[in-house]
């Protein structure tokens, strides 16, 4: 087995595990976790969508653009 083979198996593994962490689904996040598309590409999957939620963003610091621009055209 190569290294670069070890490495890429390790990162799936921990990816499968944060989504785990998450409350994702665990066949969903086993097929995001063993993707190799892009986080940009994954960003849009069952599985990112489901442990990433929202109010899971929205805890980690992260602001709203739907948000920003409610309140900037005095929506809210």
């Amino acid at each position: 087995m190569s290294m670069d083979h070890r490495l890429k198996t390790l990162m799936e593994y921990v990816r499968i595990l944060h989504l785990l962490a998450l409350g994702t689904p665990k066949r969903a996040a086993i097929w995001t976790g063993m993707s190799s598309k892009s986080y940009w590409h994954l960003s849009r999957s069952l599985g990112t969508q489901t442990g990433m939620t929202n109010d899971w963003l929205k805890r980690q610091g992260l602001i709203s653009i739907r948000d920003q621009w409610m309140k900037a055209h005095g929506y809210t």
